[in-house]
């Protein structure tokens, strides 16, 4: 994920270290490799431990900018996808350590991540978060809230994490969740009759999943309201199609 920022106002590996220190939530330190006061170029990356966890902050200033991600989709921000793309907003990125590569996927590390950039969303000047993976803005107060909510026992910030985007046929599919377990969730168009209704479906459907793991054979489900659902792996296992049962 990333963190955005307006141009020129990212802040150094020093703000973060100070940051930390006073939140006193997590540990920081500078990558190995030297600090600012030796080389401000090596100062533009701070490792971070969280729950027996490393993850790097990249991006710091005076280095160059992490990666934008191209803004696809918006979490409680105001505007179009389009505007917040051409604003040039500037991204320090967070991301698993070396250690974790293979798993940053794994829920736990998926979990302490957000959690870390839950904490990161209070620092001053931040304007987005980017989560990469479904290509998702999502404003700082709503990912800390929601995310905090996830870390009590809440349902999954499918909302951010994962996004929707209408099919040619009228169906809704969800963008990212294949991050999660490989697969992405389709209604088709007869639970798509109310848009607003069939996205609140898919966000309790992408909770289901996350809990289940990827589908490999046909499955009836009975959600809290009483509905029952039909939920069938296409042919190739990278979708996911629901109808009412």
């Amino acid at each position: 994920m990333s963190l955005l920022f307006a141009p020129d106002h990212r802040p150094d590996a020093a703000a973060i270290l100070d940051f930390c220190e006073r939140i006193d939530a997590f540990s920081a330190s500078y990558a190995e490799g030297g600090t600012a006061d030796d080389d401000p170029a090596k100062g533009c990356w701070v490792e971070m431990l969280a729950s027996g966890l490393v993850f790097d902050l990249c991006g710091l200033a005076p280095g160059p900018p992490g990666a934008a991600e191209r803004c696809e989709f918006t979490t409680d921000l105001e505007g179009e996808a389009t505007e917040w793309s051409a604003r040039g907003l500037e991204a320090i990125t967070l991301g698993p350590g070396p250690h974790l590569q293979g798993g940053e996927a794994v829920i736990p590390v998926v979990r302490t991540m957000c959690w870390v950039g839950a904490q990161l969303s209070e620092l001053s000047g931040v304007e987005a978060l980017a989560w990469h993976a479904a290509g998702s803005w999502i404003s700082p107060s709503f990912f800390r809230s929601s995310t905090m909510h996830w870390l009590d026992g809440g349902p999954f910030p499918a909302r951010g994490l994962t996004a929707h985007k209408p099919t040619p046929d009228g169906g809704l599919q969800t963008v990212g969740m294949s991050f999660f377990t490989g697969q992405e969730l389709r209604l088709e168009p007869e639970l798509v009759e109310e848009p607003k209704s069939a996205t609140r479906l898919a966000v309790r459907l992408v909770h289901w999943l996350l809990e289940e793991g990827a589908l490999r054979e046909d499955t009836q489900i009975e959600l809290a309201q009483g509905d029952r659902f039909l939920l069938r792996p296409a042919r190739y296992g990278n979708l996911v199609r629901v109808w009412a049962a």
